[in-house]
Parts: C-alpha cells; structure tokens; sequence
C-alpha cells in the first residue's frame, strides 16, 4: 500500500473520526504530489473515507473542502474508475445541495468517451447507489434537468451500438412463482450464460462495467436493503456487473402496477443511456410481455425486442401475436439464445454455448420424469433452431429418446408442427379505383415484413414495378414445398444442405381470368441420395405440401434435379 494512503487508513481506523485527524486526511491528500493522487486514491476505500470526514455543525466544513479538493481542484489527476467511486460516496447518504451542484458539474463537463466511460463506472458501483438512484432520487429536479440534457446531447457526441440488456429475475432468472416446470428456486439452465453472451456479445467493450441491469418491481425498500439483498442473491451466480432497479410497495398489488413499475424503469435507463439500444427478458407471468411490446411501441428504435419465458404454457396463436409486437417467446434459454442470434445481438458460437449449457443444467437437476420429458422435448426444438441459424450440421452424438422410441427432435418438433397447424398469418391489401386504372398495396401484417405495390399491369404484362397474386402465390408456394421437402429429406436421413426453388405460376386471360397451373423448379444438395429417390421425395412432398393441397383442382408439375 502506498505509505500516504497507510498515514489515512491510520487515521480513519476507528469507530469514529475526530476534527484533528479529519483535517490531518486534508492535509495529506493536499501534499499529495502531482499525478500521484489518484494512485493514493486507489488503495484506499475511498467510501469510508468520504464518509468519515464530514461538516462539523460549528465548523470546519470538512466534507465541503475534500469535495472541492478532489471535485474540483484536482479532478483532473482522477482515472475515472477514481472519480465514479468518489461521486458515489458522495451521494452514499442524504446528499446536500453542494454535493449535487458538484457531482453535475463534474459529469456535464466531460464528453464523448471520458463521458460514457465516467457514466457507465457510476451504474456499476455494485451497490444501491447506482447511476438511476443519484439522478432520479438523489439530485434535485432542476439538476435532474441539466444532467440529461447533457446525457441526450453526448448520446450524439459518442454513439455507440452497445446493448443495454434489462432483465427481470422471478420466474426468468429463478423459478419463482408461475412455473411448475422446475423445482422452486431453480436457476434456469442457460440464463447466466445467456445474460453474459448478450452483455459481452452486442458490446463494443466485451465485459465492460454497467451493461446489465435487474429489474424487477420488488420494494427498494429504506435505503436500498432489499435491493441489496437482490444483489446479494444474484452475486453467487457468476453473473457480469450488473445494477438493480426497484419498485416500492405499492408494486405488489396488481398486475397492472408491476407493469407500470416496469416501464417507469425502462423508461428512465433510456433516458440515463440514450445512446444504446436495449432488450428486455421477462417472463410470461407478471406483464413482462405487455411492458416489453410498449416499450417497443415507445421507441422502437431503442429497443431491439423482448424475450420472453414462456411459463404459462403459452399458445401457438399466443406466441404469434406476441412475435407482432416485438416480443419473442421461448421455452428454454436455448431457444432464447435461438432469438437474440436471429436478432444479431448474440454470435452463433455464443448460442451455441448457451444452447450447451442448458442442456447441462437440464441433466444436473432432479426432475419428475413427466417434466423431464417435456423439458428435452422442448430443448431438442429449440437446439435445432440454434444449428439451423448457425448455418453448420447439428451437433452429432447420442441423445434420448422420445415418448415414441424416436428422437426428441422429432418427437418435439411433430408436436410443436401440431401447434402451429392453429397459427392464423395475416396479411391485407388495400385497393383504390377500377381494375385497369387502379392500384393497391398488399402488406405482410403477421411478420410485420413489407408492404408491395399491386396493379393490374402487373398480372398481365411483364416489367412492372409492381407484385402481382401470382407472384405472391408463388412465392408462398416455393416457400413452402422447399420446407415439406426438406423435412421429407431430413426423415429419409438425407437431409439437405441446400434447396433452390422457383415457382412459375401462369395466369390466362383469354377464358376469363384463371391460374391455370404452376410449375416447380427444384434443384437440391443432398449428400448420399440417388437421383430416383430424389425425384420420389419432391413428388411426395409437391403433393403433401400444405399450398398444393389448397391449390387442389390447380395442375401443378414438378422438375427436379440434383445439383
């Protein structure tokens, strides 16, 4: 230790500080030499210090001189690691005027990087005095003012793509309430590593202090204890550093009012971090699915989407038109890793390592088997998704059987097929005048995808800047048989590594205005499959195909070709 920083430990050893060594710590820190001070600083619990050294009622104002020795005359010489934990101690209890007046001074006059670097230290103090309780409880409102100003201007200054990621902790980090599934108390499989893929994954500074935060509308409760008790609980996970945002009492009535709690503490971390985009994970019990599609409503342009845990037993239909609003259901943290790679927040060897992960947790716990069952069930879908997005074979190697003797894969993925079969996709088209004059737009209401121009020129002549129903419905059409396909290959035990389809959809006049067929072009890349068998398979799924069967009473012919 250095020995200046020894001379203050000294002095500050007791239960309390008198007036003569607090002005000795003065003096010391005074004759500090340059650019040794923040050195000194550094091996000193800097907190205690602060906080020992106070405004005597008759004087001497302590406190006040070793604030505007180190908030002011030298703040300078302070590595920002330095400054965040001197701005935090200062705010540690009732915060005075002076104290605030000082603690926006030093942020509003910092920008750019030294800017963000400062703010995102003061969100990772790791105790209840983060970022959001100095601005929104421990300044006053004119400040409040004058510090997100400032906050909105560098957003500007220093963009960024960084990823705030927002997480709620009953039934999403730990089961807790809704979720028979798994014991009480359970750490889902997959969560920790899921939480540290998205907080290194999207960052531009892998680990780096403040990205991750709780919120939850648990009661902060008098100076933050049952928040710190929060962040005592999840300190033994092994998670990244992360900051806790609170409710108050009143949170625990209603649903209504958890949500709202919520969304206040979304609301205010884009406020505090305009610069990120964010995404939310929550469960499906507690309104996390409401608050995430208004946020997504709010500012789509700062939140990226919202992952929910389906603790429920969600439907087909339920999970469709959560996915409309920006909010992504999943059933294990596999397929939520599934997710956050389809939305680019996470690469494919971190989902990888989560899908790996959950699996491992899934065999370490003492499970009824009924629920292991459906537990391996829905990891073998959501594994699959993961391989299917990585865009590599799945992962070889024994796995267990299904209820069927067959593999989980397909036994879950028979199911899940099962449910979809109840799924309604939308889309719409709007037309205005006659037929040969007009013209329209039809849009993808399900996915949310586009919107295409339509006119009649399109059906009957060729080089329009417009769609046609041919061409949409041939499009569906080669979407669709390519998946019957590929399935129909995949149960062979030849699946493909490639298929290309077209499909031509002709349109006649001359009798009235008919479909008169549609044509089929496939040419595939499948290993270990004859030519013949090939052909049999696309003709079997060309007439399993759910879009052929509602083209029933349509000619429909096939070609197809190994490449």
């Amino acid at each position: 230790m250095d020995p200046l920083a020894q001379q203050i430990v000294d002095l500050t050893a007791g239960w309390r500080t008198g007036a003569p060594a607090e002005a000795e710590v003065l003096r010391i820190l005074r004759e500090v030499p340059d650019a040794e001070l923040d050195a000194v600083l550094a091996d000193l619990d800097v907190d205690k210090v602060v906080g020992d050294v106070d405004d005597h009622a008759w004087g001497p104002d302590h406190r006040t001189e070793l604030l505007d020795l180190l908030l002011r005359e030298r703040v300078d010489e302070l590595s920002p690691s330095t400054l965040a934990g001197v701005i935090s101690a200062l705010h540690s209890g009732p915060t005075p005027r002076s104290h605030q007046e000082a603690i926006v001074d030093v942020l509003v006059s910092r920008s750019g990087a030294s800017f963000h670097d400062l703010k995102y230290r003061l969100n990772a103090t790791g105790d209840y005095h983060d970022l959001e309780h100095l601005v929104f409880q421990d300044i006053d409102e004119d400040l409040r003012g004058r510090l997100l100003e400032h906050f909105a201007a560098q957003a500007g200054v220093d963009p960024t793509s960084d990823l705030r990621v927002l997480c709620d902790i009953d039934d999403t980090v730990r089961c807790a309430i809704h979720d028979d599934r798994y014991p009480r108390g359970t750490v889902y499989p997959g969560v920790v590593e899921l939480l540290q893929a998205l907080d290194d994954g999207a960052a531009e500074e892998p680990g780096r202090a403040g990205d991750l935060t709780f919120v939850t509308a648990r009661p902060s409760g008098p100076r933050g204890l049952v928040e710190q008790y929060t962040r005592n609980g999840l300190a033994v996970l092994g998670l990244p550093p992360h900051a806790v945002l609170g409710g108050s009492l009143l949170n625990l009535h209603t649903k209504a009012a958890i949500a709202e709690r919520k969304v206040q503490n979304m609301e205010r971390d884009h406020l505090l971090f305009p610069e990120c985009r964010m995404v939310f994970v929550g469960d499906s019990g507690q309104a996390d699915g409401q608050v995430g599609a208004q946020m997504h409503r709010t500012a789509p342009g700062h939140v990226v989407g919202t992952l929910l845990h389906n603790v429920t037993d969600l439907t087909a239909q339920e999970r469709a038109d959560w996915a409309r609003q920006g909010v992504h259901v999943f059933d294990t943290y596999a397929g939520a890793a599934a997710h956050a790679l389809r939305l680019g927040l996470v690469s494919g060897e971190q989902a990888r390592a989560v899908a790996a992960a959950t699996r491992e947790g899934l065999v370490a716990l003492d499970l009824e088997p009924e629920e292991r069952q459906r537990l391996e069930r829905d990891l073998a879908v959501d594994e699959a998704a993961v391989e299917e997005l990585v865009g590599r074979p799945a992962r070889q190697g024994p796995r267990p059987m299904g209820e069927d003797g067959r593999s989980p894969v397909g036994a879950a993925g028979r199911r899940r097929q099962e449910d979809q079969m109840a799924l309604t996709s939308t889309a719409s088209a709007t037309w205005k005048g006659n037929l040969f004059q007009g013209s329209g737009v039809t849009r993808m209401d399900s996915s949310g995808l586009g919107t295409f121009d339509l006119n009649w020129k399109a059906r009957t002549e060729e080089g329009q800047a417009a769609t046609n129903p041919e061409e949409l419905l041939g499009a569906a059409h080669a979407g669709c048989f390519s998946m019957a396909f590929s399935n129909a290959l995949d149960q062979n035990g030849t699946p493909p590594t490639q298929l290309d389809t077209q499909a031509e959809v002709t349109f006649d006049t001359s009798d009235g205005p008919t479909i008169t067929g549609v044509h089929l072009t496939v040419r595939g890349q499948v290993e270990g499959i004859s030519a013949e068998d090939f052909q049999r398979i696309a003709e079997e799924a060309k007439a399993g195909c759910p879009v052929s069967k509602a083209l029933a009473g349509t000619s429909i012919t096939l070609t197809a070709e190994l490449a």
